[in-house]
């Protein structure tokens, strides 16, 4: 017999998140970011770039949907490349 690919304490972990109300905008739990009395509570900070999208823009820029019908269905890919191999080889291939 095969063995369930979850435990039951994964099972009841995964049951109980698909019942928190998450926000649409911000991702987080809805009791929390929507609170009225938590308002004050929030504070923004400063912008973190994720660099591999920065890469993926960079690669996109160029292309248009005259070239390249469907844009909106194109996978960009990455990689991280290893700067100490002096000859821009991927990581962790």
């Amino acid at each position: 017999m095969a063995e369930p690919e979850w435990d039951q304490a994964t099972r009841d972990l995964v049951l109980a998140y698909a019942q928190v109300d998450l926000c649409p905008i911000c991702g987080g739990p809805a009791y929390l970011c929507q609170d009225p009395e938590r308002q004050d509570n929030w504070i923004g900070k400063d912008p973190i770039r994720c660099h591999a999208q920065t890469a993926r823009l960079a690669r996109a820029k160029n292309v248009t949907e005259a070239t390249n019908p469907h844009m909106a269905a194109l996978i960009w890919p990455v990689e991280l490349i290893d700067p100490t191999a002096g000859n821009g080889g991927a990581r962790g291939r």
